[in-house]
């Protein structure tokens, strides 16, 4: 090899090696949307003992490498299996902990019981790990101090950064903060993220429980944002998103899906103020090759314990069998449509308090199961929901109107279809959807021939309409204004659905589709 060619290929060499020497490298560890599956999926994926084990790992090897770690979830790790009704939810949090987690994000299912309740458990579990949400407002009623702040600064490899939180607006899952609420999240990020460069810091990070569309937009109209950590639409993203901001510099976006089935490994290059750069990006799969952590798999075997007792002793009793799979998430994402196990639910519904029409939703479905046996334990499971931790599930209300009222909430309700997953017992109609083609009407569903328990409906008739007392609340946020106002009241019916589900299953066991 010529001696020219030779000294350029070391000078190469040597300033590649300098460079890497040089390099600010700081990794990004993240989850999201854990929801509480602490034993992971029946097929062996997941398990927050094995989740451990990959963090843990993640960790010695950028400690070899001289690699400093920020570790952060973005929310939702609460609400979602019966596992999050054990110590008051104060598990989740203590769970999350032990992951090595430095900073969580309060998601919609954090909340759902109230600001109180939330405040109370992050005092329960008592851990170093920060609350974040910049947009989120407090009232007094919700006694949260300074345990929720807005941001979370931290210096990684000589850099200051500071971590911002924004949970989701949406305002189906605000009625529980109610007289707080939570502001509107691309402004307070833009707000917050231009403050934290005007007060030097180097790296602003976006920690957001927004859904990948809504980061997007975050990312474009934002100057200050660096790097987006995102959750909430269980959006499993194998490679870095890059949208480009107003400085024309790109934004990388990631997220690691749902259910603790990945851990995300961002390793980014910061070479100066605003300066950040991917290295690298990977998703680690949480599966049966993984070995489970001993320290967590003993935590999680303890919170298996607890749960019985939670339920007395009952969480593991066959109730009866199913022909028909119960719906829910299916590999991390919800299923939103309707279902045969969804048709049971409405007419469980309806028969349980004698209305004339049943309604479910199957948005508000949780784990799913294969056809098989059932244990009481897979129905808490399939519909996980309290309105207070003492509660045996959702309460089941009323309400009573005419049918010239039931057509106009029919109409709000079917436009929702693909959103929610509608399935009514009691009440039957045909459809069909406008063509987008077709100004201001298309894309619009439209109904007709509608009937109730096989009569058409009678425009000046009362009848009753039985639904999850929170699911309807969630559903009236969504309605527009001149359906909110004739949406007649509810009367609670001091009947619950874990214990229905359970009559419902051993009286029509095995469960299979039905007719309506």
């Amino acid at each position: 090899m010529p001696t020219k060619i030779l000294a350029i290929l070391v000078l190469s060499l040597a300033l590649s090696i300098n460079s890497l020497v040089e390099a600010k490298l700081v990794q990004i560890i993240h989850t999201n949307d854990l929801h509480s599956y602490f034993e992971g999926y029946r097929d062996g994926r997941g398990g927050y003992a094995r989740v451990k084990t990959v963090i843990d790992n993640l960790k010695k090897e950028a400690s070899a490498k001289g690699i400093e770690v920020l570790q952060l979830d973005a929310g939702d790790w609460g609400e979602g299996t019966s596992f999050f009704f054990t110590d008051q939810g104060a598990n989740s949090i203590k769970a999350l902990n032990m992951f090595g987690t430095e900073a969580t994000l309060i998601g919609n299912h954090d909340h759902l019981l109230g600001g109180k309740v939330l405040g109370q458990q992050i005092r329960r579990a008592n851990v170093p790990m920060k609350f974040l949400s910049a947009n989120l407002v407090q009232t007094k009623e919700m006694e949260l101090g300074d345990l929720v702040k807005p941001f979370f600064d931290v210096e990684k490899s000589g850099f200051k950064i500071r971590v911002i939180g924004l949970s989701t607006e949406e305002p189906e899952f605000q009625y529980t903060l109610i007289p707080g609420f939570i502001l509107p999240a691309i402004p307070t990020g833009l707000a917050f993220s231009a403050q934290a460069k005007s007060e030097g810091v180097d790296v602003v990070i976006a920690l957001t429980h927004l859904g990948q569309f809504q980061d997007k937009y975050l990312a474009k109209y934002s100057k200050d944002i660096d790097v987006i950590v995102g959750g909430h639409s269980h959006t499993r993203m194998d490679e870095v998103l890059l949208v480009k901001n107003k400085n024309n510099k790109y934004v990388p976006i990631v997220q690691a899906g749902s259910h603790g089935l990945a851990v995300g490994s961002l390793i980014l290059d910061i070479q100066g103020k605003s300066d950040v750069r991917v290295v690298s990006y990977k998703l680690y799969e949480i599966n049966t090759t993984v070995l489970e952590n001993k320290e967590m798999k003993q935590f999680v075997d303890q919170v298996v314990q607890s749960r019985d007792e939670y339920f007395g002793g009952h969480f593991n009793d066959m109730v009866g069998e199913s022909n028909v799979p119960l719906s829910g998430y299916i590999d991390g994402n919800p299923v939103i449509k309707k279902s045969c196990w969804g048709e049971n639910l409405a007419k469980m519904n309806k028969e349980a308090v004698g209305a004339d029409i049943g309604l479910h939703l199957a948005f508000f479905e949780g784990v799913s199961m294969n056809a098989g046996p059932v244990k009481f334990g897979d129905l808490v499971d399939n519909f996980p929901h309290v309105r207070n931790f003492t509660d045996p599930g959702w309460e089941i209300s009323t309400f009573t109107a005419k049918g010239n009222i039931i057509k106009t909430i029919l109409e709000a309700i079917i436009q929702l279809d693909g959103h929610v997953g509608v399935n009514f017992y009691g009440l039957t109609y045909k459809s069909m959807i406008i063509p987008k083609s077709i100004p201001y009407a298309g894309g619009r569903v439209l109904s007709w021939a509608i009937k109730i328990n096989g009569e058409k409906i009678d425009d000046q008739k009362s009848y009753t309409v039985a639904i999850p007392t929170e699911v309807s609340y969630a559903v009236n946020t969504l309605f527009p204004k001149k359906v909110q106002k004739i949406m007649p009241g509810l009367v609670k019916s001091g009947k619950f659905f874990w214990p229905l589900m359970e009559e419902y299953m051993r009286n029509n066991s095995p469960i299979k589709c039905i007719s309506n």
